[in-house]
This record gives structure tokens, sequence and C-alpha cells, in this order.
């Protein structure tokens, strides 16, 4: 997952900062609920659990990089219209 000595790469960087911008704004639950996704559903898939994958929902925390890259791994999966234009 990460690069050279446990450093993340530039795309993993960026995957990270755009999940946690979404994750800021609300727009990844939005993104999950139009997927037709549910909360529970995403965090076991995700393997996280469902407090802080809402945690992250409502930008009360922000996901470490594995988890950032997971749930965006996660979106991309279900389908989610990822575009920012919201």
């Amino acid at each position: 997952m990460y690069g050279i000595l446990g450093t993340m790469t530039t795309d993993e960087l960026r995957v990270v900062t755009r999940v946690r911008h979404l994750a800021r704004t609300g727009i990844a639950r939005v993104l999950r609920e139009e997927a037709g996704v549910g909360l529970v559903e995403l965090a076991g898939a995700i393997g996280s659990a469902p407090s802080t994958l809402s945690r992250w929902e409502r930008g009360l925390t922000s996901p470490r990089p594995k988890g950032a890259i997971a749930w965006s791994r996660a979106l991309d999966a279900a389908g989610a219209d990822r575009g920012e234009q919201r």
C-alpha cells in the first residue's frame, strides 16, 4: 500500500486528501447513500466500525491514510460518483 520505507506515494496522498475533503464537506455520505450502500455495509467492507465511519462522514474525525484509502476504494467499488461539483 505504501511506497518505500512506509511513506505514501503521491497518488496515495491525493486519494487521502480527496477522501478527507469529501468527508469534511459531507459529500462522502451523500455518495454512499446515492450508491445505495448502508453505513454498516460499507464499514464492514473497509474493516472499520460503523461508529468510526459515521464520525468520518460527519467530519468529526479524520481517517488515517490506510482507512482513507480503503474508504476511497470501497466508494469506487460501490460505483459512487466521485464528482466534486457538488
